[in-house]
């Protein structure tokens, strides 16, 4: 048995109305199918009310055919017994139950049409692909207007932050020409003092020694 959906000439098949996988169809392919709980049937319906050999199918020249071989719970065609070992011709549309669990619709596959593709006209194709033949009025009509945004160059820069006004002073400056000029007044300094020294050596050599030292100098 085929779970799938292809439609030939004089094809059944089988639909879950009530039992397992509602829903669920079983296409008839074969000339004999056995339908019970047995796995090994050729449909199989795990449920307590179906018998493990409940029914068997048998293609005719107009269809297939039902007998109910033997089953507990019994065989019911659009709601009426079948009798055990009397086949019945089915007719497109007729439901088949096995015992209260269990409901399949016998019918012949509807075959499904394929989607029809939306027409395409021709003067709208022709447009989709030669949008250059338009007027330049149409053309200004369809395209929308967007807000003038200036160039670039003319958009306002981001503020930057002004430097400090505070003028710069170069470091260790106001040290070094203090330390410069302290080192220029030592030295007048220790001039002063050496000057005052050699006064001082000639003074006093002038009152102790007098006349012999300026005439051993020179001086006179």
């Amino acid at each position: 048995i085929c779970e799938e959906t292809a439609v030939s000439e004089n094809q059944f098949q089988l639909t879950v109305q009530k039992g397992p996988q509602p829903g669920k169809v079983y296409l008839l392919l074969t000339d004999a199918v056995t339908i019970g709980r047995d796995p090994m049937a050729d449909i199989s319906l795990n449920d307590p009310e179906v018998s493990r050999q409940h029914l068997r199918l048998t293609r005719t020249a107009s269809g297939y055919v039902v007998e109910d071989m033997g089953s507990t719970n019994g065989t019911f065609i659009d709601g009426e017994k079948l009798d055990a070992d009397t086949p019945l011709s089915l007719t497109d549309g007729q439901t088949i139950s096995m015992g209260s669990g269990v409901t399949v619709l016998y019918q012949t596959p509807v075959p499904e049409e394929p989607a029809a593709s939306e027409p395409v006209l021709a003067d709208e194709s022709f447009d989709a692909f030669a949008p250059d033949l338009y007027e330049p009025e149409e053309l200004e009509t369809a395209v929308p207007e967007f807000a003038h945004t200036p160039p670039l160059s003319e958009q306002a820069a981001p503020a930057v932050p002004s430097a400090s006004k505070t003028p710069l002073v170069p470091s260790g400056g106001g040290e070094h020409q203090q330390k410069r000029r302290r080192n220029i007044t030592i030295a007048v300094v220790s001039l002063i003092l050496l000057c005052c020294c050699c006064l001082l050596f000639v003074l006093s050599a002038y009152f102790y020694w007098g006349d012999p030292l300026m005439k051993w100098l020179g001086l006179y």
